[in-house]
């Protein structure tokens, strides 16, 4: 049942990581085309995406920072088997999730994946935002 008092609240969906991160999820908040441009936006004006030949590319010396405006953006939070050092119980952050989509770039890949697969719900021509 459709419960309509809920169409406007923030959504957001759990997604396992494979690879050297099997088993560590990730809280993928899902971002409207509004906020996603806007983002685009930001990122041209602080120089850390570059017009390519394919759209815009990461500026050369600027992945750590787009990996995490990335994870500003999209991921809420995380679990699993992480840890910093001898600490196990480590709060998320997304400077170290921007460190961790930078040192494994197939982690990003699939939280792209699932971003993508969630764009088919907010076409491209789709102005307003529903983040």
């Amino acid at each position: 049942m459709l419960d309509l008092s809920k169409v406007d609240e923030e959504r957001s969906t759990w997604i396992t990581l494979t690879g050297p991160l099997e088993g560590i999820e990730l809280e993928v908040k899902h971002v409207g085309p509004g906020l996603r441009e806007q983002f685009r936006q930001r990122m041209v004006k602080a120089q850390i995406l570059k017009p390519g030949q394919d759209g815009h590319q990461c500026a050369q010396g600027k992945e750590r920072q787009w990996y995490t405006a990335l994870a500003k953006l999209y991921i809420l939070d995380w679990r699993g088997p992480i840890k910093l050092g001898d600490d196990e119980d480590v709060p998320y952050s997304p400077e170290l999730m921007g460190t961790v989509f930078f040192a494994y770039r197939a982690a990003w890949e699939e939280v792209e994946k699932a971003i993508e697969e969630e764009e088919r719900f907010f076409p491209r021509s789709a102005s307003a935002s529903t983040a």
